[in-house]
């Protein structure tokens, strides 16, 4: 048996926009570095609509920088339900097992994954309420394109900028096991339970987006009992 825990960590992700190949300013992936303290002062450009670009933008206005944020929808953040007299009760737990539901049946179908932003909202902490009402946390929209020492919003604004801060995220690192022909043509790993619908000697930890660190624990503690019980049987 094989179990596969190489995550997306070794993939940073970072989309393509004309002339960013010609933007001289530094580039820098949160995947790839454990702090911003070289940004510091400086005009930056966080793309991303995650839990990393937010905590990027927090670090980056401690370090006195000025931050101009880009994402590709409008940032999700993640608010105590509804609750009173005239609606359902909903549990912030039955929220999260649906979503996790969802994304299950996406893994298992062997579909391409959405973004981590896309299915996991940015928790509403003290911090980012406070960023928020500074005014920090208001994305620009999505990018048009790069120049030499600025970036064009897709609002035809124009930014000045030294430097890019992509949290962009990654993709799943899988390559690796491509000889075992476990992914359909145009898909990716079909995954069930935590183990290859193809080759049910494989199994995924941490396999798909908008896993926290609890849910990832359990899986891989899921994992390894289900490896257990297959070697006894």
């Amino acid at each position: 048996m094989v179990a596969n825990a190489t995550g997306s960590w070794s993939r940073p992700f970072v989309p393509w926009y004309p002339g960013v190949d010609r933007f001289e300013g530094v580039q820098l992936h949160l995947y790839q570095v454990s702090s911003l303290s070289e940004l510091a002062g400086q005009r930056v450009l966080v793309v991303g609509a995650g839990r990393s670009a937010v905590a990027g933008l927090l670090e980056l206005e401690r370090l006195g920088a000025h931050t101009v944020w880009s994402t590709l929808r409008d940032p999700q953040f993640e608010r105590p339900p509804q609750l009173g007299l005239r609606r359902p009760r909903v549990l912030v737990g039955d929220l999260g097992l649906r979503r996790r539901q969802r994304l299950e049946r996406m893994v298992e179908r062997g579909n391409w994954l959405p973004s981590d932003a896309s299915v996991r909202a940015v928790p509403l902490t003290r911090a980012v309420f406070g960023a928020q009402r500074r005014g920090l946390l208001v994305s620009r929209g999505p990018l048009l394109r790069f120049e030499s020492d600025a970036v064009v919003l897709a609002d035809g604004s124009r930014e000045p900028i030294d430097a890019v801060v992509w949290a962009t995220g990654g993709r799943e690192a899988t390559g690796h096991l491509r000889p075992l022909g476990l992914r359909d043509v145009g898909g990716s790993v079909k995954v069930r339970a935590g183990w290859s619908r193809r080759d049910p000697r494989v199994g995924f930890l941490t396999y798909g987006p908008g896993l926290d660190a609890s849910e990832s624990l359990d899986r891989a503690v899921g994992l390894a009992e289900s490896a257990i019980d297959r070697v006894a049987d």
